[in-house]
């Protein structure tokens, strides 16, 4: 019967937490032409960021760049060759905590030219 108490209570402190934490809108997957860029956490922590970069039939070299609006993240993927029909994959690791209202920029690049830059805003 104690064990029982102690699991409710257990429980209601979780789900208080749960209804007190601040939730925003980071998760999910947003396009623009032939580049995507996805989030897979929640909250104002981003960890890492997949940018995918669709070949189609004209293969070639793809890069990605991905920022912030305040200026906290700047970085270049390393690049890699992409074959045709495929989608090739870049992902980046910012692994930091942005503020509310900071958007998060991808830009896709096949041999040299933009192929989509796509933006999400994270919301708390």
């Amino acid at each position: 019967m104690r064990s029982g108490r102690t699991l409710l209570a257990v429980l209601a402190g979780m789900v208080a937490l749960a209804i007190a934490a601040p939730t925003a809108n980071a998760s999910g997957k947003f396009c623009s032409l032939d580049t995507c860029i996805t989030s897979h956490d929640d909250g104002e922590y981003l960890g890492g960021l997949e940018v995918g970069l669709w070949q189609s039939s004209s293969p070639g070299w793809t890069r990605a760049h991905v920022w912030s609006s305040d200026g906290r993240y700047n970085v270049w993927s390393r690049g890699q060759q992409g074959s045709w029909m495929r989608t090739a994959v870049e992902w980046v690791f910012p692994r930091r905590y942005f503020r509310s209202g900071t958007r998060i920029c991808a830009e896709g690049f096949k041999d040299g030219r933009s192929i989509g830059r796509p933006c999400f805003t994270i919301r708390a």
